[in-house]
């Protein structure tokens, strides 16, 4: 891309789905983190999403969402497990330049588990992430509100995880991975 224009990814980490699970059923794995202009319209720090980042160059996106996983969720995946969930798309267009690409991951139950939060590239916004661990179809709920849980109230206003996570939902419905 042009200097100027900026990729990124967005990634769906999640369980397989079995054909006695449901779709709603297969748990995935989100963060939650600073998000500074957030705060300043909601007065709440913490944004709960998808991993996500920035394609370095000379990286393909899904190199971008294997070395992403690997920094903010603590997770070792080979980048063939990376699989796109159609085309990218602009979150702002009439503002920003950045074309988003949205992946998903296929991870046992015992890696989601086993996640870890790291902090990211080292990045102030990336200090007290913490990993939340959902049934897909409780985060879509969020969607449509919030729910409480033992740590505190979740809320789900980013529309990059909510574009990946319906593809998401669309692509194993109609039998993917």
């Amino acid at each position: 891309r042009r200097p100027g224009h900026r990729d990124a990814v967005a990634v769906a980490l999640h369980t397989p789905r079995s054909p006695n699970t449901r779709t709603e059923d297969v748990r995935i794995l989100l963060r939650r983190q600073f998000r500074y202009p957030v705060y300043l319209v909601q007065g709440t720090p913490l944004f709960l999403e998808v991993v996500a980042g920035i394609v370095e160059a000379p990286e393909s996106p899904e190199d971008a969402a294997a070395r992403e996983i690997a920094e903010e969720a603590g997770l070792s995946i080979d980048v063939r497990r990376v699989r796109r969930l159609g085309g990218p798309f602009f979150p702002s267009p009439g503002a920003f330049t950045e074309r988003v690409f949205p992946c998903a991951a296929e991870v046992s139950a015992d890696e989601i588990a086993n996640a870890h939060t790291r902090y990211g590239d080292g990045s102030p916004m990336e200090e007290g992430a913490e990993l939340v661990h959902l049934d897909l179809g409780a985060a879509l709920d969020l969607l449509n509100g919030s729910i409480e849980t033992t740590e505190a109230a979740l809320t789900l206003r980013d529309a990059k995880t909510e574009i990946v996570l319906r593809r998401l939902v669309a692509e194993l419905e109609r039998g993917g991975t």
